[in-house]
């Protein structure tokens, strides 16, 4: 009897051994999903890192750029004060325009009434006398 038992135990370890084995095989595949896994999150992790680059030099570019609209902006600022400044003198000059023409004006009105009336007054009367003419 005591052999059937032995035979029956090492049947038992042979199963036993063989169910550890494929555990072990499951395990070791389990291991290398890890792995496969573990190398995709690097790659990720990689692919990250460079889009934070990519993001970095992108935001450095869009500072630069900003910078520059910035001193567009007050070198136009500065133009238009300019041109403020300038429209003033020029109204200031349209308005020395007008009083030098209002002047030249009143001097052609008074030029022209002394003509209209310097016709129609009576002669001066040093002209009116005849060279030949006794006093």
């Amino acid at each position: 009897g005591s052999a059937s038992l032995r035979s029956f135990n090492m049947l038992r370890l042979i199963k036993q051994n063989k169910q550890v084995e494929e555990s072990l095989q499951q395990v070791e595949e389990s291991l290398q999903q890890v792995e496969e896994s573990l190398q995709q999150v690097e790659e990720s992790l990689q692919q990250v890192e460079e889009s934070l680059q990519q993001v970095d030099e992108s935001l450095q570019q869009v500072e630069e750029s900003l910078q520059q609209v910035e001193e567009s902006l007050q070198q136009v600022e500065e133009t238009l004060q300019q041109v403020e400044e300038t429209l003033q003198q020029v109204e200031e000059s349209l308005q020395q325009v007008e009083e030098t023409l209002q002047q030249v004006e009143e001097t052609l009105q008074q030029v022209e009434e002394c003509c209209i009336y310097g016709d129609q007054q009576p002669a001066v009367p040093s002209l009116s006398f005849h060279p030949h003419t006794k006093i």
